[in-house]
């Protein structure tokens, strides 16, 4: 099996997010050094039967999260350097980057791998992206941004439906309306996670009992 060392970079190696394929069988890995490429740092794609790399697709600095999408076909992250990149999978190519400034720190495909999301470290903003195929060519076209929520946003998700998005932040559980970007709330100084259907999210409180709603 092939040996990956974890890239310290702006930050410990604990906060960096992986990302699975939708079968469970491709693992990809963000902020590697791959001696292959002389300590490149970039995102190693790992087949999980085997434990050997398939690809590495370099980037020059730490990536913080890799999402591959629901059909298994594109590779998206988000880093540090704030810049929001997807790659063809089977190709190897970069197809869309996006330079906004401050780091990024999440991101996420809709179910239906429609949508992208990347969450802000500036401001708490999420940034959205949508993929859309011409022939045989797949095409990521920036859509805008939603309001600032103020906070550093972390593992967003969405609902299996996709009609509402849902995020960890530095202040709280961050939730918006999917369908329009427009309706925001927050649920202040917790943690959370949806329930796989959807229906719940299970908040850990700072101060208090754990509670599902």
């Amino acid at each position: 099996r092939e040996k990956y060392k974890w890239h310290y970079f702006m930050g410990s190696y604990w906060d960096k997010s992986v990302g699975w394929s939708g079968d469970s069988r491709v693992l990809i890995l963000p902020s590697v050094e791959n001696d292959r490429f002389g300590s490149t740092n970039g995102i190693a794609v790992i087949d999980v039967g085997t434990g050997k790399m398939t690809a590495f697709f370099p980037v020059v600095t730490g990536a913080r999260t890799a999402r591959i999408s629901p059909d298994g076909k594109l590779l998206a992250t988000v880093g540090y350097d704030g810049a929001v990149r997807v790659f063809d999978l089977a190709e190897r190519t970069t197809l869309f980057r996006d330079s906004v400034g401050g780091p990024l720190y999440a991101a996420c495909f809709s179910p239906g791998g429609r949508y992208l999301v990347g969450g802000s470290g500036m401001g708490g903003r999420l940034l959205l992206y949508e993929i859309t195929s011409e022939g045989d060519k797949i095409k990521v076209s920036k859509k805008g941004e939603t309001i600032p929520t103020g906070d550093e946003l972390h593992e967003i998700e969405f609902t299996p439906d996709g009609k509402q998005a849902f995020a960890n932040s530095s202040g709280g559980v961050a939730l918006w309306d999917a369908t329009s970007w427009t309706t925001f709330k927050r649920l202040p100084a917790c943690k959370g996670r949806l329930s796989p259907d959807g229906s719940r999210v299970a908040l850990v409180l700072e101060k208090a009992q754990d509670k599902i709603y």
